[in-house]
């Protein structure tokens, strides 16, 4: 059937087709549509599986949609415009929070559900899998966009499962004692002398700022080390 018969020639964009349900229609090339006008003169934009939409059947949705039900479409350019929070060629994806700073406030990464899961351990493929997607934060950061300082944490003493804790350190010098050691707890450290009593290791692991209370009781000796052996009971208040 010529191309003619139809609205303006089907703008050169389709076909013109005869059914007896539409009589004389265009069916327009990849790329344009008759959603805006009946000749193929504007875009379509690209297609995604839609945000939200009606159930087609129990449990059965999110099927296809131009710009995926989170966009307009431009019928000029074919070019989706997302709503605030979404990006993509389709709107499919769901944006990270973004500042000046680069996304997630230049202090994490930007990850899909299931990249996110596989981190974790574990898979994850339903239908937003690859479109949702959320900051894992550095070390000293949470927030859904990494924004807030992270403290530092330890066991609520004041819950009533809360049992003392209760490290032992032991020494020995196989021949003269010199030098000093390490000591770390909840990611900070301190540095203890090998002629250090029980009050100075005390206050040395006080120090740490992961350390509120401790108790420091030394068996076999009254220094941390010594030539016989010195264990080092440290019993922790909080």
């Amino acid at each position: 059937v010529s191309g003619s018969s139809c609205p303006n020639g089907c703008s050169g964009h389709g076909t013109c087709e005869t059914s007896t349900e539409y009589g004389m229609s265009c069916r327009c090339v990849k790329g344009w549509n008759t959603t805006g006008a009946p000749d193929c003169s504007k875009r379509e934009c690209p297609w995604g599986r839609a945000w939200h939409d009606h159930a087609t059947a129990d449990d059965v949705g999110h099927g296809m949609a131009e710009c995926s039900n989170m966009g307009v479409c431009n019928r000029e350019t074919g070019v989706c415009e997302c709503a605030p929070g979404f990006e993509g060629y389709a709107c499919d994806r769901m944006a990270c929070p973004s500042t000046a700073s680069g996304p997630c406030n230049g202090r994490g990464s930007c990850f899909t559900m299931s990249q996110a899961a596989t981190l974790a351990g574990y898979s994850y493929s339903p239908w937003d899998a690859d479109m949702i997607y959320g900051c894992i934060c550095e070390p000293g950061w949470k927030g859904y966009d990494c924004s807030l300082r992270e403290c530092i944490k330890g066991a609520d003493t004041m819950s009533a499962s809360y049992n003392t804790e209760i490290q032992i350190i032991e020494c020995v010098c196989p021949t003269t004692c010199s030098g000093h050691f390490f000591v770390s707890f909840g990611g900070r450290t301190t540095k203890v002398l090998h002629t250090d009593s029980d009050s100075d290791l005390k206050m040395r692991l006080e120090e740490m700022d992961t350390i509120v209370s401790v108790d420091v009781t030394l068996n076999g000796g009254t220094t941390v080390c010594d030539n016989d052996g010195v264990s080092a009971e440290i019993t922790f208040r909080g």
